[in-house]
């Protein structure tokens, strides 16, 4: 049986693993307009195109006010643009830019980069069980 400490320790681990992959990430050549928060939710909006202001606020759970001033700073940006809704005037969606497009690829292809030659750092048997574990990890997920 799977207790309350065993499901903080999966958590825990989780976190560990993407701090330790990405820790001391500097893209080179983004301005530093893509902190962490601002990264994630461009990516967000890049990846579920269309969304309202409270579609974007459920899949990050962020506070709506840290959520406005994100997606104000992206704007200011030019990485994304609000738009009122054709049918609906009352809803606004958030939609990407090309040069928020861009500007995140060039940052994904740079952590990648990165993170790719983190890994290189490891034995290849621990590269080997790191890839099978993640393997394992995201086959259970789906399962979910």
């Amino acid at each position: 049986m799977d207790t309350s400490q065993d499901i903080v320790d999966i958590f825990k681990t989780l976190h560990m693993v993407k701090k330790k992959l990405i820790k001391g990430f500097k893209p080179d050549g983004i301005p530093n307009i893509l902190t962490h928060s601002l990264g994630r939710v461009l990516h967000i909006i890049i990846t579920h195109s269309g969304l309202t202001m409270s579609e974007l606020h459920d899949l990050t759970g962020l506070e709506r006010g840290s959520l406005t001033s994100i997606v104000d700073g992206l704007i200011d940006q030019g990485y994304v643009q609000r738009k009122r809704g054709e049918e609906d005037r009352r809803k606004v969606f958030v939609a990407p830019t090309p040069e928020g497009i861009a500007a995140a690829r060039e940052v994904h292809e740079a952590a990648d980069r990165y993170i790719a030659a983190r890994l290189e750092k490891l034995s290849e048997k621990d590269r080997q069980d790191f890839f099978r574990a993640v393997d394992t990890l995201d086959n259970i997920v789906n399962k979910l």
